[in-house]
């Protein structure tokens, strides 16, 4: 039988850093973001902030919540997404963000980012064959383009 490796100690120590990690994860997303939003047509970008959502984990050892980044794109002053960090700690991945645009809400999950690797964000998409797809500058330019 394999062996799972499990944190060795979970405390409010390990919680912070897991904070500060998301944060550091979010900065490094939004980041590449601002690359491929430029040259889009009519796209202007708001970095935000919002007080994080207290999870179980930083209720369970007193961790106080902290603010996070939050971005959005603006098309033409009628059409926006989104990303609002929502959670950390989540059942097969390192963190989860709402996507909303003015056409429906997407999912986007890293599935990397533990231990030192690199993120690896996969977008949830609705209405296609393929739940799950990687996010890339493709995708993103896909969202941008959702229109009613």
């Amino acid at each position: 039988m394999p062996t799972i490796k499990t944190p060795s100690k979970i405390d409010a120590k390990a919680v912070r850093a897991k904070v500060a990690d998301w944060t550091t994860r979010l900065k490094s997303l939004y980041s590449q973001l601002d690359d491929w939003v430029q040259g889009y047509p009519g796209a202007s970008v708001i970095h935000g902030e919002i007080k994080q959502s207290i999870e179980p984990l930083m209720k369970q050892f007193q961790v106080a919540a902290s603010y996070i980044p939050t971005y959005t794109v603006v098309v033409d002053k009628k059409w926006q997404i989104a990303f609002v960090p929502s959670a950390v700690w989540i059942v097969g991945a390192n963190g989860r963000i709402d996507i909303t645009t003015n056409v429906r809400h997407h999912i986007l999950f890293d599935v990397g980012g533990r231990n030192g690797a690199a993120s690896d964000w996969q977008l949830g998409v609705t209405g296609t064959r393929k739940f799950v797809i990687p996010f890339d500058k493709t995708a993103f330019l896909n969202l941008l383009g959702e229109r009613r």
